[in-house]
């Protein structure tokens, strides 16, 4: 066993670093739990530290406020879009360091589920409507080595959003990094007011439409076999928190 081990590890990471020079658009998220007796206190601190220090393009910083889920009240820092690399190039100051920990921390109860999040291009759709303002987040726990029909799963879905014209994005990414109890995959899809969910199209007709009959209960099975478990979240952008860039 402990030789298996070893050798999955060197798989993992020679996989990993083979790609490294790819163009990629990742971001990386934490949770944080204010202190909800000093949420003005955090807010100033907050807005502060990201439209002074994380506000360009290559280090933007956004504030997410959880609607429901596991962290619902919590606050979701997203760092990005960036890259490694960016990381590494990323010259944090003494006076933004001291923001950092004597400003907001002091504000905060807990940070949690820190994670790097790597876009898939090739499972993205884009949809028309932009960027809203309101996402929901579902995370995927995939079971062990089954991440290659998870991605063939994906690719069916995507060619609905594409052949039926759905104007809500549809962005799919996977984590960088093993997390125990952790998620695996995740897909993005945002909505422009809470009506969508009232009015959402018949998926299950329109997959079969592009499939086939019967492909959607074929794509249940399918799930079944490779998804352990799966939560949603629903995120909503606060501008006045977060770096000028709205994405």
């Amino acid at each position: 066993m402990k030789k298996l081990t070893l050798l999955m590890a060197f798989v993992i990471t020679f996989a990993f670093l083979s790609s490294a020079q790819e163009d990629y658009t990742m971001y990386k998220v934490v949770y944080i739990k204010p202190d909800y007796t000093k949420l003005k206190e955090l807010g100033k601190a907050m807005t502060k530290y990201n439209k002074t220090w994380n506000n360009s393009a290559e280090h933007s910083s956004h504030i997410w406020v959880v609607n429901s889920g596991p962290h619902t009240g919590e606050w979701l820092y997203v760092h990005g879009p960036t890259t490694f690399t960016n990381l590494d190039d990323r010259n944090v100051t003494e006076e933004q360091r001291e923001h950092w920990l004597f400003e907001v921390m002091p504000n905060v109860t807990e940070l949690s589920d820190g994670s790097f999040w790597r876009m898939s291009d090739k499972l993205t759709y884009e949809g028309t409507i932009g960027f809203t303002g309101k996402e929901v987040l579902t995370f995927f726990k995939i079971k062990d080595f089954q991440e290659y029909r998870f991605k063939a799963m994906i690719e069916k879905v995507n060619e609905v959003y594409v052949e039926k014209e759905y104007p809500n994005f549809f962005q799919v990414y996977y984590s960088e990094f093993a997390r125990i109890c952790g998620y695996d995959a995740m897909i993005a899809g945002g909505f422009e007011n809470w009506a969508f969910f009232d009015n959402k199209p018949n998926f299950k007709k329109d997959y079969e439409e592009v499939h086939g009959e019967g492909s959607f209960q074929m794509l249940m099975d399918e799930y079944k076999d490779v998804v352990e478990n799966e939560f949603d979240e629903i995120i909503m952008y606060v501008p006045e928190l977060s770096a000028d860039p709205a994405e």
